[in-house]
């Protein structure tokens, strides 16, 4: 586990920038950028930066859970 990646999961961090967020999505930060602008996941602007709250990165990731289909029963 990467460091940025145990930043997920510490109670006690609650906001992650848009290099941390690139790293855990495992996308380019253009890609957490548009994330951001097309409203699917919530961001703060603070000094021209991004920031992202570590539960509203949780809760995107569960959003986008897709079960794994068993093939075999189809």
């Amino acid at each position: 586990m990467t460091q940025t990646t145990s930043l997920l999961l510490r109670e006690d961090v609650e906001f992650l920038n848009l290099g941390e967020m690139a790293e855990i999505l495992r996308v380019s930060a253009v890609s957490v950028y548009r994330l951001a602008q097309r409203r699917a996941i919530p961001v703060y602007r603070v000094c021209h930066k991004l920031l992202f709250r570590r539960r509203d990165v949780l809760a995107y990731l569960d959003r986008k859970r897709v079960e794994a289909v068993d093939r075999h029963r189809l």
